[in-house]
């Protein structure tokens, strides 16, 4: 279920949109992200000031790689734990 369909980008609303309308289920897992986390996290990781009012699928493969890195080098288990579960949920929706 990709996300772009086709299109470059889309915008910040769309995307807001979006993850309001998904289950939050993380493939691979048994739990879920409840609507204000998907959205409260979507704010956190698509920095406004960094990525402005489009989202382009270079700017999500650069967030997934940074979540990536980021699984490497967290100090506890629950941190990597909680970059996983980001970067796992967040990838399911480039998949096509």
């Amino acid at each position: 279920m990709s996300i772009f369909k086709g299109r470059e980008s889309i915008t910040r609303s769309e995307f807001r949109q979006i993850l309001r309308e998904d289950s939050g289920s993380i493939p691979g897992s048994r739990r879920r992200f409840g609507r204000r986390e998907r959205l409260a996290f979507e704010k956190e990781v698509f920095d406004r000031k960094k990525y402005g009012p489009f989202i382009s699928k270079s700017d999500f493969q650069d967030v997934l790689e940074q979540l990536e890195k980021g699984k490497l080098h967290s100090e506890t288990r629950a941190e990597r734990l909680k970059r996983k579960r980001r970067f796992d949920y967040l990838s399911k929706f480039l998949k096509s």
